[in-house]
């Protein structure tokens, strides 16, 4: 964590956002590295996976109990399926919301019914006096792509940054999911002059401010409200029964709520970046010494084989959300061919030369992968066609060699080229090492069944 402060606060002096502070003192919790002057061009963003399923997650606060009258008992009414979608939020560090993104899953369009109530920003957009609206998606997955994640930023960033260039940018902080280490990507944000800072891996939980404040805030409330609106339904005589239609309803109070300008200040205060604090560094030196604190009251532990970290449930989903946000798309090739946010989040912005480059050299690698694997196909169904025309004129020649009395009893002599061809257009796939022997006996088998069989028209 150290590092990505040393890494954001070069990034941010360089392109003139921020200043040194010339008091900064670098053993004290409380002291700022950098001061930002301009906080109005510092942003943040991250995706969280919306769903409509009331199944999975907290039952206490998914399910609710409904009684038709008097004297009735009361039934747990959940909702099941219904559609998933993705949202993209994030603000700057000023505490304006950014536009919304919503990416509908399940299909390649979406209905416009749907999109109604959608969130808005609190910052204003100045042609129009109100917040920049929700922009919206779809995709079979419901997530970022590379494709959207270009078309995110064209669309929900840039406009909102109208003086930006090279020589006024904007900086943005976000995770390493794969959609953003593109090549398309990155072009585009060094030629429109926004920098891209990344988050060390598997961080995003206590690096992240959507992470740590924004979306711990919305996801009860949307839960309740899936609740609450599936209560409505059932009381009014409606189906109940969420869908997509109902995303917005539920969606809207709780982001608005999760995304204000409070909660939005939290948030960069909560990740040690406005004010520069560090504070997310310090706190893991904290745990760090009452952790060598601990074992050194220990008797009798191994050391070597000692491991801290969380149990259970909790832990595993907080890998599985990172493994989601930090690995998709980004996991994509092997080996050297991989483009991964470990490789560049310390070597300074995405968007630097030294960076692009290499991602370009990662790209022309995997691109070269590809090309090869589709080489090998080919070569492979060339081979397959050419031994099934092989063994089609060696059953074509069978064929002539081959009579079959009512008793099914082969009277030509076959060699074994012959047997494995007549086999082969009979569907069988024989062994390489099988002896002669062994397929004439598995012809005399296939024989004794009745039908049909290949070329060779029905047994008599």
């Amino acid at each position: 964590m150290k590092k990505h402060y040393q890494v954001t606060a070069e990034a941010l002096v360089s392109a003139k956002l921020a200043v040194w502070n010339p008091d900064f003192v670098e053993d004290d919790p409380q002291s700022c590295m950098i001061h930002i002057m301009r906080p109005e061009r510092l942003l943040s963003f991250d995706e969280t996976r919306l769903t409509m399923d009331m199944t999975d997650g907290s039952k206490s606060k998914a399910e609710r109990i409904v009684n038709a009258g008097e004297g009735d008992e009361g039934e747990v009414l959940v909702n099941k399926g219904g559609g998933v979608a993705s949202a993209i939020g994030g603000s700057t560090s000023t505490g304006e919301s950014l536009p919304a993104c919503i990416v509908f899953g399940g299909a390649d369009s979406f209905l416009a019914d749907w999109t109604v109530g959608a969130p808005v920003s609190t910052r204003i957009d100045p042609s129009t006096g109100r917040g920049y609206p929700t922009t919206f998606y779809a995709n079979k997955k419901g997530g970022m792509t590379h494709a959207l994640c270009l078309q995110y930023f064209q669309n929900n960033i840039r406009p909102i940054f109208p003086g930006c260039s090279v020589e006024n940018p904007v900086a943005v902080i976000c995770d390493g999911h794969g959609s953003h280490l593109s090549c398309e990507l990155l072009a585009y944000c060094r030629e429109e002059g926004i920098i891209i800072i990344l988050r060390p891996p598997h961080t995003t939980s206590i690096s992240q401010g959507e992470d740590v404040v924004n979306f711990p805030v919305f996801k009860p409330d949307f839960r309740v409200a899936k609740a609450h609106r599936l209560v409505d339904k059932l009381k009014s005589g409606q189906p109940p029964y969420l869908s997509n239609a109902d995303l917005m309803a539920v969606t809207t109070p709780a982001w608005h709520k999760a995304f204000s300008v409070e909660n939005n200040l939290k948030a960069w205060a909560r990740i040690g970046i406005k004010p520069f604090t560090r504070c997310v560094y310090w706190e893991l030196v904290r745990k760090e010494k009452a952790a060598e604190k601990t074992v050194a009251k220990a008797e009798g532990v191994n050391l070597e084989v000692l491991t801290f970290g969380f149990k259970g449930k909790a832990r595993k989903e907080t890998q599985e959300e990172e493994e989601e946000e930090e690995g998709e798309e980004a996991g994509t090739g092997r080996g050297k061919s991989r483009v991964s946010s470990s490789l560049f989040w310390d070597k300074g912005p995405m968007t630097s030369d030294a960076s692009f480059a290499a991602v370009e050299q990662v790209a022309k690698e995997k691109q070269r992968a590809a090309e090869g694997t589709v080489a090998r196909k080919r070569q492979a169904a060339a081979k397959e066609l050419e031994r099934s025309a092989k063994y089609q004129k060696l059953a074509e020649r069978a064929q002539e060699k081959l009579q079959v009395t009512r008793n099914h009893v082969i009277h030509a002599k076959l060699v074994k080229d012959d047997l494995v061809g007549v086999l082969r257009a009979m569907g069988e796939t024989p062994a390489a090492t099988a002896r002669k022997g062994d397929l004439e006996e598995l012809l005399q088998k296939l024989l004794g069944q009745p039908g049909s069989w290949g070329p060779f028209g029905h047994i008599m």
